[in-house]
């Protein structure tokens, strides 16, 4: 259990799962950001896109949104 335990703790944690283990706060703040400025300027314009964002280890963030 301990080592299972260890390899969760070294995976990098995911756009997806930061988006996960947000407040309903953080969540409509990030919904809206994006809905109004975009994402760093980028197009998501279908679903692989966003699968691959998703899918993009993911930088902590504290009132702006960052990616890599």
């Amino acid at each position: 259990m301990m080592e299972c335990m260890k390899s969760m703790a070294k995976k990098p944690q995911t756009n997806a799962d930061r988006i996960r283990s947000m407040t309903d706060e953080e969540l409509a703040d990030f919904l809206v950001t994006v809905e109004t400025y975009g994402y760093h300027d980028q197009s998501i314009s279908g679903t692989y896109e966003m699968k691959e964002w998703l899918l993009m280890e993911s930088e902590e963030w504290h009132g702006e949104i960052n990616d890599k």
